[in-house]
C-alpha cells in the first residue's frame, strides 16, 4: 500500500515538470517516513489485548467463569 501510494506520488511529480531522478527521490523519502510514522504509531497507540481474540472463539464459556457474565 505505501509502495502504490509512493509510485503515483512519483508519477504525478513528474507530470508537474519533476526531473525523473528527483521525483523518484521525493517517493522514497514519502516511503521511508509513512513506514516511520505507521511503526511509531504502532508501538506507542497498540490495541488491548481483548481486540486480539479470535472470532470464532467469542461466547465461549470457560469452566470457571460464572453464569451471566
Amino acid at each position: 500500500m505505501f509502495h502504490n501510494f509512493c509510485t503515483r506520488v512519483a508519477r504525478k511529480l513528474r507530470r508537474l515538470g519533476i526531473a525523473q531522478k528527483a521525483a523518484a527521490r521525493f517517493g522514497r523519502i514519502f516511503y521511508v517516513l509513512m513506514l516511520v510514522t505507521c511503526g511509531l504509531m504502532g508501538l506507542f497507540f497498540s490495541n488491548p489485548q481483548e481486540l486480539h481474540e479470535s472470532i470464532t472463539g467469542t461466547g465461549i464459556v470457560h469452566a470457571d467463569a460464572r453464569s451471566g457474565c
